[in-house]
């Protein structure tokens, strides 16, 4: 366990600032239906991602969220990718399901099942899966992919296509840092080509309008070695500084080069970062309000982009954010953020990001609920969390929605009040 104390910009404020979590308003339990006979899907190959914001230029606005599957089964000789969306009230915290067991596609010539991520982007409810799976005209795996939008009613759409690429890891990421004023949105996939396997990925434009596919680029001519990047952007902030990394996704290029290819503000090009690496990393990619970003990958390394091919390290961050456990630091206004990382051991870490210096202040480790440090929230490795504000003009938000994956079809949702008095936590 790392002792914050040590660690520059930590600080120990009065108990004031309260705990992180009050009572616990409504849990919701289900099961999606995929309309074939003992569907089997996996915790792997399944996860949840945020709908569209109603309002695009605010992404306080949001109060709905859905759940994905990719799913096969046996008796029915079929394949496919649901949905289920469901919404939580901004004033009251209560649970509603809002638009069920919706099948991107279903395929009834084919039942096979592998390895599948999601990546989705911040603001229109795009999203894009690739995976090796029975995909429609297909009776056994093969390399391709899902694609759509969830509306900010829940509605889904979208559909699937063979690529012979695009297969390559697990897990949900958020793939890029939301545009200004809700614009249109550009992230990159994973994966590798399964035509010399090399590592690659497309360029996605995501708007109100739906996603835009681009070709499958490879990254080089070496390996498959692929990785997701998650981001983790400011809900009362939209847009980032020239020259600043919005989408960033681990790759491999030539032996021994490992690295990462990125996108930068304002531009849908692609731009190569030869880190020399041993490895593939995945990363979390952190937004601030005043514009600038940063990076923090599993190589325990914070850097962000400087120049061209070059990066430049930020001292001074705690090594809170465990190899295990990218994609669980929450944006939570006014450049603050919480690292759920260490919910198991019954607390949160605080912190805010200092634009200017891009090295993290007012780092506290901040007690789950009251009575002390109390472990209580399921397994970390399971849940993925979102916020929902009550108000479009709030800084902080008042509610968090754990989702947790219990099987691949079957899920559990729950939404608790957030107490923790954020202003005596910047004080």
């Amino acid at each position: 366990m790392t002792n914050l104390s040590n660690v520059a910009g930590f600080q120990a404020p009065a108990a004031s600032f309260g705990v992180f979590l009050g009572n616990t308003v409504d849990t919701h339990n289900q099961t999606s239906s995929t309309g074939s006979s003992n569907p089997q899907g996996s915790t792997s190959y399944s996860g949840f991602m945020p709908a569209a914001a109603p309002t695009a230029s605010n992404l306080r606005t949001r109060d709905t969220f859905a759940h994905w599957s990719q799913w096969r089964s046996g008796n029915s000789n079929a394949s496919g990718f649901t949905m289920s969306s469901f919404s939580v009230n901004r004033s009251t915290g209560q649970i509603t399901a809002v638009n069920s067991n919706q099948n991107v596609w279903y395929n009834s010539s084919g039942s096979a099942l592998s390895t599948t991520y999601l990546i989705y982007d911040p603001t229109h409810g795009c999203f894009f899966s690739g995976g090796h799976n029975a995909y429609p005209g297909y009776s056994s795996h093969v390399f391709g992919y899902t694609y759509g939008r969830v509306a900010a009613n829940g509605n889904v759409t979208g559909g699937a296509s063979y690529s012979n690429a695009d297969h390559g890891f697990n897990g949900t990421f958020c793939g890029c840092l939301p545009s200004a004023s809700g614009g249109t949105n550009y992230f990159l996939t994973g994966g590798y080509n399964n035509s010399g396997n090399y590592a690659g990925n497309r360029v996605i434009s995501a708007s109100a309008s739906g996603p835009s596919i681009g070709g499958f680029s490879n990254s080089g001519s070496w390996t498959s070695s692929s990785q997701g990047c998650h981001h983790v952007f400011q809900p009362d902030h939209q847009g980032y500084g020239t020259n600043q990394v919005v989408s960033l996704h681990a790759t491999s290029f030539n032996n021994p080069n490992y690295g990462y290819r990125y996108i930068l503000k304002g531009d849908s090009g692609l731009t190569n970062l030869s880190t020399y690496y041993q490895s593939s990393y995945a990363a979390d990619v952190l937004g601030a309000n005043g514009g600038n970003t940063v990076i923090h990958n599993t190589n325990s390394n914070f850097f962000y982009i400087s120049s061209g091919n070059s990066y430049s390290l930020v001292d001074g961050y705690p090594d809170f954010s465990a190899q295990y456990n990218k994609g669980k630091t929450l944006g939570v206004g006014d450049d603050c953020f919480l690292y759920m990382g260490d919910v198991g051991l019954g607390y949160v870490v605080f912190f805010k990001m200092d634009n200017s210096t891009r090295q993290p202040i007012k780092v506290t480790r901040v007690p789950l609920v009251e009575n002390g440090e109390k472990a209580f929230l399921p397994n970390v490795s399971s849940v993925q969390y979102f916020v929902v504000y009550e108000n479009d003009t709030d800084t902080h938000p008042k509610w968090l929605v754990s989702c947790n994956k219990i099987t691949g079809l079957e899920f559990t949702i729950t939404s608790t009040e957030i107490t923790v008095d954020f202003n005596a936590l910047k004080a």
